[in-house]
């Protein structure tokens, strides 16, 4: 057996052959995203009405308002949180997001696990939960490159795509005891949940920014039979053709939005968008495991989606002699 470590190491990216018409055949269109944003609804952030004229703060772009007064009356509390950002922000990933009923299923699938709600379907506190968003890039190779410090494309040539990180509870907060926005977010809940279970607010947040996004979350009827009579995942790799059995669970449900995400190579369900140098550092702040949220977000998803684990394969070299080689993990 020659010794694997002298041997440079092989990277290969392996798709596997029904990769595109296992995505083609569950995947929303883009009309039919663009139809279901429609029917999102914006609030104020500061009097919290909801209004079709909304218009976000051009230097943060992450509080929305329906008058220059509305903005004026909020400033006091909102320029803490104020910072300039790179790109568009993340609401209008979060709305396409938030639209794509796909998504949507393996999140409330997620959430009946994380808090355990087919047992324990408690409405009252109100639950809650983070959603921590990151952006990487649109191709496994390239994120791997970035990661390991050797990086030969610039951000605009890798281009970028939503992901989810995390999905972590916050602390339960009595309704009593609510802000006034989130006090509406959740009245708001109960009032449009009818047949459906109230589960609270969630938060989209992207690095290490205080301003997020809230939310009232339902949990369908559907989602909740989804989780009951889940069976677990068989998967073939593209490259050795081994077969493993992946029970469902939490992990296995953020798991699945990340890879519908990756598979979608057309931009079908408009969660590209271009990578930033704040992306980046991310990424560099994961492999050097910098303690800021974003890093240790990222090192979260690494750890848990298989796609980021080196495979081993035998080989056998033209001297006919045996070996090792490391293969970059597969999509």
């Amino acid at each position: 057996m020659q010794d694997s470590a002298a041997r440079p190491t092989l990277g290969v990216h392996a798709i596997h052959p029904k990769n595109a018409e296992t995505f083609k055949s569950v995947a929303s269109t883009s009309e039919e995203i663009r139809t279901g944003r429609q029917s999102l609804q914006t609030a104020c952030t500061n009097c919290h009405k909801l209004k079709e004229n909304v218009r976000r703060c051009a230097k943060c772009k992450e509080a929305w308002y329906c008058s220059k007064e509305c903005q004026k009356q909020h400033w006091p509390a909102h320029k803490v949180f104020c910072h300039p950002v790179e790109g568009s922000g993340i609401m209008k990933l979060v709305n396409n997001f938030s639209a794509n009923p796909l998504l949507m299923l393996y999140l409330e699938a997620a959430l009946i696990q994380k808090f355990d709600l087919l047992n324990n379907p408690r409405r009252e506190p109100p639950h809650s939960a983070r959603i921590d968003v990151g952006i990487e890039p649109a191709e496994i190779p390239d994120f791997l490159a970035v990661f390991e410090g050797q990086q030969t494309r610039t951000a605009e040539e890798m281009g970028g795509m939503m992901q989810i990180n995390t999905i972590e509870p916050l602390k339960a907060i009595p309704s009593s005891q609510l802000s006034p926005e989130r006090a509406l977010i959740w009245n708001r809940t109960q009032e449009s949940g009818a047949g459906q279970f109230c589960f609270g607010i969630i938060e989209f947040g992207n690095g290490e920014s205080e301003q997020t996004i809230a939310a009232p979350m339902l949990i369908h009827p559907m989602a909740m039979e989804f989780v009951r009579e889940a069976h677990p995942d068989t998967r073939t790799s593209a490259l050795t053709g081994e077969v493993t059995i992946v029970p469902f669970s939490f992990d296995q449900c953020i798991e699945h939005m990340n890879m519908h995400i990756r598979a979608d190579k057309k931009n079908q369900l408009l969660l590209r968008t271009a990578l930033r140098a704040s992306d980046i550092q991310a990424i560099r702040g994961a492999a050097e495991n910098r303690s800021t949220r974003s890093a240790q977000a990222i090192r979260t998803k690494m750890a848990r989606e298989p796609i980021y684990k080196p495979t081993r394969l035998t080989f056998v070299d033209a001297r006919g002699n045996d070996g090792e080689t490391s293969l970059s993990s597969l999509d």
